[in-house]
């Protein structure tokens, strides 16, 4: 929003990352109680949240060395759309889909989704950061 108005800050741009962290967490670390019988989606719901939490930390980081990332998939609105949906629709998706299986499966495997593009998304910003910053390391200094 701040963007939007061209009312950014650099304090306000440190609360944007945090709270964003924050509310990422609450809500995959709610999820992950709620999975917690299985390792398996424990693990699934805990690879959603290190991805989540690797785009927003590749894309900090690079920000202080001035490198523009490319748009990339499971930025922070895509998250949000993802994780409201698993959380909205999942439960009533899976009984009427799945009936047979409990803990609703549609929600798991929205996270499954998320965990493996963020994922992916952050290892690939992670390359691009790495050939930007050495690129910019071997050009001669004036």
């Amino acid at each position: 929003m701040a963007r939007e108005l061209g009312m950014t800050s650099d304090a306000g741009e440190v609360l944007d990352s945090v709270m964003d962290r924050y509310s990422d967490t609450f809500a995959l670390a709610g999820l992950g109680i709620f999975y917690r019988d299985s390792v398996t989606s424990l693990t699934i719901v805990l690879l959603a949240l290190l991805g989540s939490m690797m785009v927003s930390y590749v894309r900090a980081k690079t920000d202080k060395f001035g490198v523009a990332l490319p748009s990339t998939l499971m930025r922070r609105p895509e998250r949000i759309a993802y994780l409201s949906g698993a959380l909205l629709l999942g439960p009533s998706l899976s009984a009427w889909v799945l009936p047979a299986y409990p803990k609703s499966p549609v929600t798991l495997a929205t996270l499954a989704v998320v965990a493996i593009v963020a994922n992916v998304a952050a290892l690939q910003l992670l390359v691009r950061a790495r050939q930007e910053l050495r690129r910019r390391a071997e050009l001669p200094q004036s």
